[in-house]
């Protein structure tokens, strides 16, 4: 799937915490035109980010882990699948997806 959410099996478990991780993912689908770093239409102040962020599924992970460790509650996770030049899930809805929303 494009988006993956995470969170407990049994609600009672359930921390008021939700970890977003909206960088990092690696699917790069066909049917998704690519972002680019200097369209003027979209990215008018001088330019697009289009590459991943580094491991951050992964730190949110460690992060979930131990917030459960040390809480023994569960938070939830949304983790955008998706690699950044296909949408970049924290900017206005035209840079984000390039028109595509």
């Amino acid at each position: 799937s494009l988006v993956k959410l995470l969170g407990p099996s049994d609600p009672t478990m359930a921390a008021a915490l939700v970890i977003v991780v909206p960088h990092g993912g690696s699917l790069r689908p066909d049917y998704i035109n690519d972002r680019k770093t200097n369209d003027p239409t979209y990215c008018p102040s001088g330019g697009c980010r289009v590459s991943a962020d580094s491991y951050t599924k992964q730190i949110a992970e460690q992060i979930a882990s131990k917030f459960i460790q040390n809480y023994c509650k569960v938070p939830y996770l949304i983790i955008n699948e998706l690699h950044r030049s296909k949408m970049d899930a924290n900017r206005e809805k035209e840079e984000a997806a390039f028109g595509n929303a």
